[in-house]
């Protein structure tokens, strides 16, 4: 069994509890599900056996993001509310919804001016408005399908580092050539967002994943601040789209060289406030992370919220963090659910 659920296990015998680790995919029609669990609850980092178990008293979705955009937890998510089980984390309604619940918290200052594509027009006037801006999908993820458009001139260049026939995909567009490009984006399945002058290191730009997740008493606690770097040309810093990770610790300290301060307390104080605001219309939230911007004049930019972060660009000592975390979190709703 991975460390994250050995983790999670020994956190759970800690406070009374035992987890169960099941496939989504089974049949969850039935009284039980069929799970593991450790042999030993006292040794989770032991052998683990497979058995029928009952309903759990609490749920943690912890299946891949593009697995859950497709459906694979739909029939979890219908036996979970069926049978009254507290589930986490619930799925956020895109982009978009996402976004205006953020316009109307306390974090409304650090959002890039934003509107949702429900005409070729509204794409148009906000590429002459603002020059330089990205069009993302609204139940996006991984940044497939995120555009970055640039005008150059008369002619505008077009950026995609993922497409869904692989690769990347670089070209220029004429006025006319424009207008019927446009078009593929007037069904409102698409947010086009101003482009930011992001701080850049070696040329390339940054941006950092603060990860965070809820705690005892429903508390949410910041798990990591994660640098990650656009490869050269880049417009994503997606690792699978060919970003890479680095150490917050470097990168405050190559900035500090340039003279330049990286504001991390602003930082991770904004993607508390903004999980806070979330937790709101989804209060069975428990783990968020928070992709965020520091421009050139030392401005925060929260960019946008992924409900499921992915564990690989976590250290082992943030794993573990977010083990303890998941596991309060998962007992909270539990205890709750049993009174």
């Amino acid at each position: 069994m991975s460390a994250f659920y050995c983790e999670m296990a020994d956190r759970a015998n800690q406070q009374g509890w035992r987890l169960v680790v099941f496939d989504p995919g089974q049949d969850l029609r039935h009284a039980h599900v069929r799970g593991w669990t450790p042999t030993d609850p006292a040794a989770p980092r032991g052998a683990w056996r497979q058995m029928d178990e009952p309903w759990p008293a609490a749920i943690y979705d912890n299946t891949f993001v593009h697995l859950a955009v497709h459906g694979y937890t739909r029939a979890l998510r219908e036996q979970a509310q069926e049978r009254g089980v507290p589930l986490f984390n619930p799925l956020l309604p895109g982009k978009w919804v996402t976004h205006r619940w953020l316009t109307a918290s306390t974090v409304r200052e650090y959002l890039p001016p934003t509107v949702r594509v429900t005409s070729q027009q509204i794409l148009l006037d906000a590429l002459d408005t603002w020059s330089d801006v990205y069009i993302k999908p609204i139940g996006g993820y991984g940044g497939m399908g995120v555009t970055r458009v640039s005008r150059t001139g008369d002619h505008c260049r077009v950026r995609v580092d993922r497409t869904r026939r692989g690769g990347r995909r670089e070209y220029e567009l004429t006025p006319s050539a424009l207008s019927r490009w446009a078009h593929r984006y007037a069904h409102g399945r698409h947010i086009v967002q101003r482009a930011l002058p992001l701080w850049r290191l070696d040329g390339r730009t940054v941006d950092f994943r603060v990860v965070v997740m809820r705690g005892l008493a429903g508390r949410w606690r910041v798990i990591g601040v994660i640098p990650k770097r656009a490869a050269t040309g880049g417009v994503v810093t997606n690792l699978v789209a060919g970003g890479e990770r680095l150490s917050l610790d470097y990168v405050v300290q190559r900035a500090e060289r340039e003279g330049f301060r990286l504001p991390v307390e602003e930082l991770t104080s904004v993607a508390l406030r903004a999980a806070e605001a979330v937790a709101r219309h989804r209060p069975r939230t428990g783990v968020l992370g928070m992709d965020m911007g520091v421009t050139e004049d030392g401005g925060v930019w929260l960019i946008e919220v992924n409900p499921k972060p992915a564990r690989s660009l976590l250290t082992p000592s943030m794993r573990q963090r977010a083990a303890q975390c998941a596991t309060e979190w998962l007992v909270e709703l539990a205890s709750r659910h049993r009174r």
